[in-house]
């Protein structure tokens, strides 16, 4: 009986059938890797001490707030200006040494690449920074040896730096600078201090130079605005000053006021929609005090109550407006609990996390 012959495979057939059950398990041990890697979930920063006491940045996946991870190890210091841009993990602060409350050092932290840079180029002192949403670029003062008080831009990936105003340090003791950006755009907005009070400067990144100037009626600081650059707030220096109430008004119409607060009442944030805001009002009694978080709407003038109770700090919408985060003071201590509210639910959440000035990176996405 004749045997049947073994059926031969084409040896470029072969090689092909291994290199596709190759590729197909690099991709996999890929896929496993990055999801490894990839924070599960949101993630927040925070200000609170190490194992010495001293300040230091924290870094908090909200799906395992219990195993932070701290970001930065500078010892006998304070930090300030803490701020994070909405986009690109880029945070910024400042440290000082003992109780002297100008800092001396500036820095910036890149949450993708862990790159930590000192940017400090100051000719005697800075103040009033602000970091844009993108993390590109921060504006801030800068004082000069001869009494100047100049507005300063400078790119963080460049290191190019811009001066855009200056002025004498006695009207800006009065009618401060203070630059602001305009929402999410390529704009920056500063007060023209020495000429008139009112006059408001909007200055284009692109364009390099100022592109228009606002006459508002407002006094001491310039606005803050909404994101999308349609609305700003007005806070005054001193919050109860007769007729100097905090306002809200439009960039097309900015002498018209869409919300005027009493003295109790605090701005907190805009809400994403740029038709809301957030509202913190105080209470006060004989025996104690409380406050309430009001969802403020522009467009129909109506409020509602979130919260209510003891006193919360600085909350904060994510991105998307799902969740505000906050801080809430612990009785009898110097601390804070960090908490977040569910606006779906109604919910208050106390995260295991005691530390200040809480905030979103990447806006919580």
């Amino acid at each position: 009986m004749q045997s049947k012959e073994k059926r031969k495979i084409n040896p470029r057939r072969r090689l092909l059938m291994r290199l596709i059950v190759t590729i197909f398990v690099i991709a996999t041990l890929l896929v496993l890797g990055l999801r490894a890697l990839k924070p599960k979930g949101a993630q927040i920063v925070y200000i609170a001490p190490d194992e010495n006491g001293y300040d230091a940045i924290w870094l908090a996946d909200l799906n395992d707030p219990e195993n932070p991870r701290q970001l930065t190890f500078h010892e006998g210091i304070t930090i300030g200006d803490f701020q994070v841009s909405s986009e690109n993990s880029i945070v910024f602060y400042s440290i000082a040494t003992g109780n002297y409350p100008i800092p001396y050092s500036f820095w910036t932290i890149n949450l993708d690449t862990n790159v930590h840079e000192d940017i400090s180029n100051c000719e005697l002192n800075c103040d009033a920074f602000q970091l844009h949403p993108s993390g590109e670029w921060i504006t801030y003062h800068d004082y000069t040896a001869d009494n100047l008080i100049r507005v300063m831009i400078q790119n963080l990936e460049t290191s190019e730096q811009r001066l855009l105003f200056e002025s004498s340090t006695h009207f800006a003791h009065y009618h401060s600078p203070l630059p602001q950006w305009v929402g999410d755009s390529d704009k920056l907005a500063f007060r023209l201090t020495g000429s008139s009070s009112n006059m408001i400067a909007i200055y284009s990144i692109e364009k390099a130079q100022v592109i228009e100037i606002l006459d508002i009626v407002i006094p001491l600081w310039t606005p803050h605005f909404s994101e999308d650059g349609s609305l700003f707030n007005h806070y005054p220096y001193f919050a109860t000053v007769e007729n100097n109430p905090l306002n809200i008004r439009s960039f097309h119409n900015p002498n018209t006021v869409l919300f005027e607060a009493n003295a109790n009442q605090a701005f907190s944030d805009w809400h994403p929609d740029n038709e809301r805001v957030l509202i913190t009002e105080v209470f006060s009694t004989n025996t104690n005090s409380y406050f309430e978080l009001n969802l403020y709407n522009l467009t129909t003038n109506e409020g509602e109550v979130l919260l209510r109770g003891e006193r919360r700090y600085n909350p904060t919408f994510s991105t998307d407006a799902t969740q505000i985060l906050y801080s809430a003071s612990l009785p009898d201590s110097h601390f804070y609990e960090l908490m977040l509210f569910d606006m779906e639910t109604r919910e208050e959440i106390t995260l295991p996390i005691v530390g200040r000035d809480p905030q979103w990176v990447n806006g919580g996405r």
